[in-house]
């Protein structure tokens, strides 16, 4: 018998019939290999809609206008929080997550 990587000599001790089993007998394992077929299936297209999602908010466009639209413009401040007019910015509080 051809290998993969050398020709090899194999010895034959017994031939079996095969069986053919009925509906009855495998109908358990269709099923089993039926469902898991459709559950990774449905995994997939919900981990491919969920990489699109995160695709689409790494879009630097986007990013530009989420960040306009939802913070405040500071200008330039020192390592102290003082802007250029040396008067101390507003604290600004973060949204409850």
């Amino acid at each position: 018998m051809k290998g993969r990587f050398a020709t090899v000599l194999l010895t034959i001790g017994k031939i079996e019939p095969g069986e053919q089993k009925s509906y009855e007998e495998v109908a358990g394992q269709i099923k089993q290999v039926l469902a898991e077929t459709r559950a990774r299936s449905t995994i997939s297209d919900l981990r491919d809609k969920v990489e699109d999602e995160r695709a689409d908010r790494r879009h630097p466009h986007r990013d530009g206008q989420e960040a306009r639209s939802q913070g405040d413009r500071v200008e330039a401040v020192d390592r102290s929080g003082r802007a250029r007019t040396a008067s101390r910015l507003p604290t600004f509080r973060r949204p409850p997550t």
